[in-house]
């Protein structure tokens, strides 16, 4: 056939384009082929797994000498300053457990042999959720007989300081 148009590699220029387009789609492939030796062992992505924390995240920071001393003392009790701290501290760890215990699925804690009481608990945490805890991290006052140092007169004080200071 006669062609009025040259053919395609006849065209100025077209060697430098094809050129260029090689080596974008060769760097795109070694992109790719890197991303992939980045991400790993595929089946480790299959499991799901859970880092332990060495150090808990702070739901309620400790609280300074300073901001101890300006609570009434009618209101913080008998309550001492380290008491209050180590009581902030299982706060923190009681918050972080439950939360961990409701953002792991159920097949998995089944998987990991649960214990049946670990499952009542996650049951009861989560008929405490409704629409108005769901963007933020909370506890009831019965989560603080879990823990014996957030337990009776400690709790109760620990709780009249926080909400003093609005913490």
């Amino acid at each position: 056939r006669d062609t009025p148009w040259p053919l395609t590699w006849d065209l100025r220029g077209f060697l430098e384009v094809y050129v260029v387009h090689k080596l974008i789609m060769v760097l795109f492939y070694f992109v790719c082929y890197h991303t992939l030796l980045g991400l790993g062992d595929p089946d480790l992505y299959f499991e799901r797994k859970s880092t332990a924390a060495d150090s808990f995240p702070d739901f309620c920071r400790p609280l300074s000498a300073r901001e101890f001393r300006s609570v009434p003392q009618i209101i913080r009790g008998t309550i001492s300053l380290e008491v209050l701290n180590e009581a902030v501290e299982a706060l923190n760890r009681l918050v972080v457990e439950k939360y961990q215990l409701l953002g792991t699925e159920l097949r998995e804690l089944q998987y990991l042999r649960a214990s049946e009481e670990a499952l009542a608990q996650r049951k009861t945490w989560e008929g405490q959720q409704g629409l108005d805890t769901l963007e933020v991290d909370c506890f009831a006052d019965s989560d603080l007989q879990l823990y014996p140092t957030l337990a009776g007169d400690v709790g109760r004080d620990m709780l009249q300081v926080l909400k003093h200071l609005n913490v």
